[in-house]
């Protein structure tokens, strides 16, 4: 005689067989998640970092400049931002009075673990060099005119000089108010919080911070 329906204990075998392969491959889909939003900032950083060669170019070897610490995707003419200098470069209009979004400053992990999104800064200028250990900023500082960007030729140690990395409240703990991210966009390996890094050479990389 044939069988025309499962027993209630092969159901209960399936669902329980489902349940167990789900609990095993979803540590290995959040990870892979993880992996692909740090590859597509890495992209846009990558992106940022040809336009910024560009404007380089263009600007008989100076570095775009002055530029404010704390870095916006948004761009107006008033704002001391990358994104703004680098605009055109990446496919967007020129600044105005009214702001724009320059989405090759925008990371999904960053816009996933910041209250306020994209409208607070996401990366910040650094311009750590891992050598002699000294902070310089090569891309100058709107509060002193006299100080203003460097040509890119002046920085010795470029593939080890950070120009820009992620941001969050690990960072600069309280220093921006709890406005950005309170953990890394990219979360932790281990104890230890991961970050993306873009260097003056042009390249970027994912740097384990200890």
């Amino acid at each position: 005689m044939r069988r025309n329906a499962f027993t209630l204990i092969e159901l209960l075998v399936v669902v329980a067989i489902i349940a167990l392969l789900i609990a095993i491959l979803m540590p290995s889909l959040q990870e892979a998640r993880k992996v692909s939003v740090r590859v597509a900032c890495l992209s846009n950083m990558r992106q940022v970092s040809a336009a910024i060669n560009m404007y380089v170019i263009d600007n008989k070897g100076y570095l775009p400049g002055p530029c404010s610490f704390g870095q916006f995707p948004g761009y107006t003419t008033g704002r001391y931002a990358i994104s703004r200098y680098t605009a055109i470069y990446l496919g967007h209009p020129g600044p105005t009075n009214k702001m724009q979004i320059n989405e090759s400053f925008v990371c999904p992990g960053f816009a996933r673990v910041a209250p306020q999104g994209i409208a607070r800064e996401s990366w910040i200028i650094f311009g750590a060099d891992s050598v002699d250990k000294q902070h310089k900023r090569h891309l100058g500082t709107p509060w002193s005119p006299s100080y203003g960007p460097t040509k890119i030729v002046a920085i010795q140690h470029a593939a080890q000089t950070n120009l820009m990395r992620e941001i969050d409240e690990l960072t600069n703990p309280g220093g921006w108010g709890g406005s950005v991210g309170l953990e890394p966009s990219h979360g932790f390996n281990g104890d230890w919080p991961v970050r993306n890094y873009l260097y003056f050479d042009g390249h970027a990389e994912s740097v384990v911070v200890d």
